[in-house]
C-alpha cells in the first residue's frame, strides 16, 4: 500500500497554564496542494475518527510527542486534537524532553505546522476544475491516517492550527469564537439599556461551551491511557515494513524463491512473460533516477495504463475582441487552436550480473548496491535521450530529445562570437521567450560553458559571480544556474546552453514502475540481474524552450 505524508501550515497561540493541547486543520477537501494531490470529501469521512494516534516530531517514531485525535467539522475538512505530553517525575523534571522542547519553542512565538502520515488505500489519476482551468491531479478516494507530526513546511492551503489551550478547560474547542462572544458580551454590558436575559442567554452559551470544553479534556486523559492498545492495532511501523522488504528482497536474491512475501508479481504485456516485482526498490529508483538529472527532476511526468497517451496542447487565439454598438452584436467569432502530442511508452532495460561471493557475503549491502547502480544507469541514459534522443517508431525509442526537435532548434540564438559564449548571448536567450514561460525558467549549461561563466569578469576585472555563498544554487540575470552533462561543448554548431521552463515544455509518460526480475547461470556462478521500464518522452510546448547555437 502506498504511503503518503502531507504538510499544512498552522499558527500556534501561546498558552499561558503551562499544560498544552493543540487543535486546527489538517487536511483541507476538494482544493489541489503543492504535492498535486486532491482529497476527495468522502476520503475523509472514511477516516477512523474513533482511533487514538500518535503525534510525532519530524515522523520520527521513536520521538512521541504526544496523543492526537481526528474529527470533521461542519464543512467536512479534517481537523486534530493533539495533547503534548508535559507530564512531570516526582521531581518536576519533564518525561517526555521532546514534547517539553517543542511546547516552549511554541510558546516563545515558533511558527510549527502540522502533518499527517498513512497509506493511500485508493486513488486515481484525473482532471480538476479550478478557476485557472482544469489541473491534472492525482485524487485521493480513500485513506487510512496512522500518525500526525510536527514539521516545519506546509502543503494543503487554509490549514491552520488555532489554539493551543490549557489542560483545565476554561477555553473552548473553538477558542477565536468564544473570544468573540466574552468581548461582545463586556461591550454590551457597558451599553446602557440592556436586557438581562440577553445577558443571561449569552452566559448559558458560554457555560455550555466551557461543559464541552472539560468533556474533551477527559476524553484526551482517557485516550492516553489507552493508547499502547489501539496504537498496536493494525498499525505499521515504516521503519519495521523497510527492514522487512530488504530482507524479503535479499532472500529471494539467494534462493530465487518466487513466493517470498514482499514480493508480487505482475504481466508486462499481452502475451510475454510474468515477472517479478520486488515492492522495495520501485520508488526509490525513480526518485534517485530523478535526482541523477535535472531534466528528469524538473519534466511533467504522466502515469497510465495504456500503450501511450495524448495530450491537448493549445496553440493559438484568434482575437475577436471589438466595439459593440447598441443593437448590434459582434461580427467575429475568438477561435482557440489545439493539436495534441501523443506520448508512447517503449522498454529500455538494464543488466547487473551477481557473482555468488556477493551474495554470500553477507556484510555485502545488495540492495543498496544494486539500487545505486540501477539508478546512475537509468539517469545517464535517460538523460542524454532526453537531451538528443532521435524518436524511432520502428526501434520503440519514444524518447524525443529536445534538441533534435526542428521547431526549437530552428528558433536557436546564435552567439554574436565565433566559438565563444558571452554573458549578452545568455541574456538573449531570455528576452527571446516570451514572458508567459520565463515564470518558472532556468538557465542549464554545459560543464564547459559553467567554467567559462565562473571566469567572466565585469569591467573592473572582478569576478561577476565571486560573492556565490558555497553550495549554494547559482544564478544568471535572476535566474537559476543548472550544469547539464549531456549539453554540448562550445564549438561551431553546437548547443552549451538552454533556458526554459521544462515542466511545460516537456513531459514524460511511464506505463509503469521499474521491473526486475533474475536469471541463474549456473556454470557461471552468476545471477544476472534486469530492471526495464516503460517510458516515451517528447517536447510538448517548444515555445517554452530557447537554445543557444555557437556562431
Amino acid at each position: 500500500m502506498e504511503k503518503f505524508n502531507k504538510s499544512v501550515e498552522m499558527v500556534l497561540k501561546k498558552d499561558t497554564e503551562e499544560k498544552g493541547i493543540i487543535e486546527g486543520q489538517l487536511i483541507t477537501h476538494s482544493v489541489i496542494d503543492s504535492y498535486g494531490d486532491y482529497f476527495d470529501k468522502q476520503a475523509l469521512d472514511k477516516v477512523n475518527k474513533d482511533k487514538t494516534y500518535f503525534l510525532l516530531h519530524m515522523h520520527e517514531w521513536s520521538k512521541e510527542l504526544g496523543t492526537l485525535k481526528v474529527y470533521q467539522d461542519e464543512k467536512g475538512n479534517l481537523k486534530f486534537t493533539a495533547k503534548l505530553d508535559l507530564s512531570t517525575d516526582e521531581n518536576g523534571n519533564a518525561i517526555n524532553k521532546d514534547a517539553q522542547k517543542v511546547y516552549s519553542m511554541m510558546k516563545s512565538g515558533a511558527n510549527y505546522e502540522m502533518s499527517v502520515g498513512g497509506f493511500l488505500k485508493q486513488r486515481e489519476w484525473g482532471k480538476i476544475q479550478t478557476d485557472k482551468g482544469e489541473v491534472d491531479a492525482r485524487i485521493i478516494k480513500e485513506i487510512d491516517v496512522v500518525e500526525g507530526s510536527v514539521v516545519l513546511k506546509g502543503a494543503v492551503p487554509d490549514a491552520t492550527v488555532t489554539t493551543v489551550k490549557n489542560d483545565k478547560g476554561d477555553e473552548n474547542m473553538n477558542l477565536e469564537n468564544l473570544e468573540k462572544g466574552i468581548n461582545k458580551n463586556t461591550e454590551e454590558i457597558e451599553k446602557a439599556g440592556q436586557k438581562l436575559t440577553e445577558l443571561e442567554e449569552k452566559a448559558n452559551k458560554i457555560a455550555e461551551l466551557e461543559e464541552k470544553l472539560n468533556k474533551s479534556s477527559e476524553e484526551m486523559e482517557k485516550m492516553a491511557g489507552a493508547l499502547d492498545e489501539v496504537m498496536r492495532k493494525g498499525m505499521e511501523n515504516p521503519e519495521t515494513v523497510n527492514k522487512a522488504q530488504n530482507e524479503a528482497f535479499e532472500k529471494y536474491l539467494r534462493t530465487g524463491d518466487k513466493s517470498i512475501e514482499g514480493l508480487e508479481k505482475a504481466a508486462i504485456g499481452t502475451g510475454q512473460a510474468t515477472v517479478l516485482i520486488p515492492t522495495i526498490l520501485s520508488h526509490e529508483i525513480l526518485k534517485e533516477t530523478k535526482e541523477v538529472s535535472n531534466f528528469l527532476m524538473q519534466g511533467k511526468v504522466y502515469q497510465g495504463s495504456g500503450d501511450y497517451i495524448k495530450i491537448p496542447v493549445r496553440n493559438d487565439i484568434t482575437p475577436a475582441n471589438q466595439i459593440v454598438k447598441e443593437g448590434q452584436g459582434n461580427t467575429q467569432d475568438g477561435a482557440l487552436a489545439y493539436t495534441h502530442k501523443e506520448l508512447r511508452a517503449g522498454y529500455r532495460q538494464v543488466r547487473y550480473p551477481i557473482t555468488d561471493e556477493l551474495v554470500q557475503d553477507s556484510a555485502f549491502d545488495m540492495v543498496g548496491e544494486l539500487k545505486e547502480a540501477i539508478s546512475e544507469e537509468f539517469g545517464q541514459t535517460l538523460s542524454d535521450l532526453t537531451v538528443k534522443g532521435t524518436y524511432n517508431a520502428s526501434t520503440e525509442q519514444y524518447i524525443e530529445g529536445f534538441l533534435t526537435n526542428t521547431a526549437i532548434t530552428g528558433a536557436a540564438i546564435t552567439s554574436a562570437t565565433t566559438k565563444k559564449v558571452t554573458a549578452d548571448d545568455l541574456v538573449k536567450l531570455e528576452t527571446g521567450m516570451k514572458a508567459s514561460y520565463r515564470q518558472g525558467a532556468a538557465y542549464f549549461v554545459s560543464p564547459k560553458l559553467y567554467e567559462e561563466m565562473k571566469l567572466w569578469k565585469d569591467a573592473d576585472g572582478r569576478f561577476l559571480w565571486a560573492n556565490i555563498i558555497e553550495g549554494a544554487t547559482m544564478k544568471f540575470n535572476g535566474y537559476p544556474v543548472y550544469v547539464e552533462e549531456f549539453l554540448e561543448d562550445i564549438d561551431t554548431g553546437k548547443y552549451p546552453a538552454v533556458f526554459c521552463d521544462f515542466k511545460k515544455g516537456y513531459a514524460y509518460y511511464l506505463k509503469k514502475g521499474f521491473e526486475q526480475e533474475l536469471h541463474r547461470n549456473v556454470n557461471e556462478r552468476t545471477t544476472e540481474y534486469y530492471t526495464r521500464i516503460r517510458i516515451g518522452g517528447g517536447v510538448i510546448r517548444p515555445k517554452a524552450f530557447s537554445v543557444l547555437k555557437v556562431k
